[in-house]
């Protein structure tokens, strides 16, 4: 087993808050995130719906992403037309938890600030 500096381990560290991050701050992830947080399984055209704006091109490679960090689990049924659905995993509910923390957080230093 490779001995690793402190500096090293420090710096993956960083590397994976990074790549988080990227993947978060695209367009559209923290709403995908919390529509699926606040709505269970949801149907691909059902999430387009709801989030005004989002084109399918964008919402499709948000959920791939998501899909692959293993934030999101992709159901598909045997069924004509096909039926997709979509849900949060554990690790999807515990990142939400954390966004949602966050954005209290902001919201409380806002309010102090227009005191």
């Amino acid at each position: 087993m490779p001995d690793h500096t402190t500096a090293e381990v420090e710096q993956r560290g960083v590397c994976v808050v990074s790549e988080l991050w990227e993947h978060l701050s695209r367009s559209w992830a923290l709403q995908i995130l919390g529509e699926l947080n606040g709505g269970g399984t949801v149907r691909f055209n059902e999430l387009k719906r709801r989030l005004t704006g989002i084109t399918a091109t964008t919402l499709s490679e948000r959920l791939k992403e998501f899909e692959n960090d293993g934030l999101i689990t992709r159901r598909i049924y045997p069924e004509i037309p096909p039926r997709v659905e979509y849900s949060l995993t554990e690790d999807g509910k515990d990142l939400s938890k954390v966004i949602e923390q966050l954005d209290r957080w902001i919201r409380s230093r806002q309010s102090k600030k227009l005191l």
